[in-house]
């Protein structure tokens, strides 16, 4: 029997996140409910996972987000 090598996996569960990383190629492994009711997506815990969670920390997009959400809420409260 051949023995496979042990690889950590990492769960996210920001739904932004696992968006970019998903456009980026990141192979999902598996997804799971968690205690608190959130939905963690789990990928392989590789350097090169790290590196583009570290690039979509450093990019504008989050801020984007951010504003993107404050702006549905104002156009909501209007509805």
């Amino acid at each position: 029997m051949e023995d496979k090598e042990y690889i950590k996996q990492y769960f996210i569960t920001s739904i932004y996140l696992n968006s970019f990383l998903l456009m980026r190629g990141f192979k999902l492994n598996k997804t799971s409910k968690l205690d608190n009711r959130k939905i963690a997506f789990f990928y392989d815990d590789t350097e090169e996972l790290h590196k583009s969670i570290q690039e979509y920390k450093n990019s504008e997009f989050p801020g984007f987000v951010t504003q993107y959400l404050k702006v549905k809420t104002i156009i909501s409260s209007h509805e």
